[in-house]
Order: structure tokens, then C-alpha cells, then sequence
């Protein structure tokens, strides 16, 4: 019996490439879990703010250009909702800005078990 969308786990997922997006979110809703999706930290930002059960922010460390990126929308959404977890999705080349983060960080190409393995370290099962 599938799992009533009101009682899956609920992920925001921050994610500049439409392609990435559309496939993570994909592997998420499969893996039973309810997915918010958007291309930049405005649409987060919104949801942070909401009175919406959320319970994980997963987010691209490079959003689009002249926009906060993944870290700064991290900070910003958990002045919000300090005990919200975050999954950062990176490129190589941005593992330098990562030196001091301490949440975990999946490097881009993102193999679709290595994601739900590790949202599901972080919240637990999508029900």
C-alpha cells in the first residue's frame, strides 16, 4: 500500500540544474519521501519560513550566479530552523569552501543510492 503523501518525510531540495533537479527529486519520491524542489535559495527561503513541516534541506553549493550559494542559504534557513538538517551536493571544485562545514557532502556526479542512503542517514526512512 503506497504512502499517503502527508505522512513521508518532507525535503527541500535547492538545485540549479534542471536536469540534476528533476532526477534527484525523481530518486527521492521513489525512495518515499515528499520533495520540494527549486532552482535558487528564494523558493527555500519561502518554505524555511512557512509553517510546513520540513526535514532536511538538501542544497547545491553553487547556485545561480548573483545569488546566495548553498552555504549561505544553509546559514540563512537555519537561523530559521536551527535543528534542521542539510545535505550539500558539490562540485569537486567546490569541496575548498567545505573545509569547515560540518554537514555531510555528496560530490557531484550524485549516484541515486549514495543520496537516498545518505538522506536517510540524516531523517530516517521517507515514511
Amino acid at each position: 500500500m503506497p504512502i499517503p503523501p502527508s505522512d513521508r518525510k518532507i525535503i527541500v531540495l535547492v538545485e540549479q540544474d534542471a536536469q540534476n533537479r528533476d532526477k534527484f527529486q525523481r530518486v527521492l519520491l521513489d525512495a518515499g519521501f515528499n520533495v520540494f524542489c527549486f532552482s535558487d535559495y528564494l523558493g527555500a527561503l519561502n518554505e524555511a519560513e512557512s509553517n510546513r513541516r520540513l526535514d532536511l534541506l538538501i542544497t547545491g553549493v553553487r547556485l545561480p550566479a548573483g545569488t546566495p550559494h548553498g552555504l549561505s542559504l544553509a546559514a540563512m534557513v537555519k537561523l530559521r530552523r536551527p535543528r534542521l538538517p542539510v545535505l550539500f551536493l558539490a562540485d569537486a571544485n567546490d569541496l575548498a569552501l567545505m573545509t569547515d562545514e560540518p554537514s555531510p557532502v555528496l560530490v557531484k556526479p550524485v549516484d541515486a543510492s549514495a543520496l537516498v542512503q545518505a538522506t536517510t542517514q540524516l531523517i530516517g526512512e521517507g515514511h
